[in-house]
């Protein structure tokens, strides 16, 4: 199975969600994104690696079309779970202990993606 790879990341600092375009660790602890920005230029910057969170794409969509990524808060219609990446593939991480299988390639048709774990809203509080 072949996926089409892509990352984007959290910059800590501004709080900031931006999809990558590319991605160079600068050293042992710097980091430099590349991402186009509101006018659809490419801007560089660079960033400790501390202040910056990369999130994978899974290669997979939810039931509405929107791309799933590492981090992300999913609702089954009854429970809530984060997107993680354990033992070479994607799962889910139910937030309670319930017989769901946690295999994401099983879900992705099946769950809405609610938002991430760095953002809170009245809909992914949980």
């Amino acid at each position: 199975m072949s996926r089409e790879i892509k990352f984007r990341a959290r910059v800590k600092r501004k709080n900031e969600l931006v999809y990558l375009k590319g991605f160079r660790y600068s050293g042992n602890e710097k980091i430099k994104i590349t991402f186009a920005d509101e006018d659809k230029d490419d801007c560089t910057y660079t960033f400790l690696n501390k202040d910056v969170c990369l999130e994978q794409f899974t290669g997979l969509h939810d039931k509405n079309g929107v791309e799933i990524y590492e981090n992300d808060k999913v609702f089954d219609g009854k429970y809530h779970g984060i997107i993680e990446y354990m033992e070479c593939s994607f799962v889910i991480n139910w937030e309670i202990d319930c017989s769901h299988d946690d295999d994401l390639n099983y879900w992705n048709d099946k769950i809405e993606v609610i938002g991430n774990i760095h953002e809170r809203s009245e809909n992914n509080d949980k």
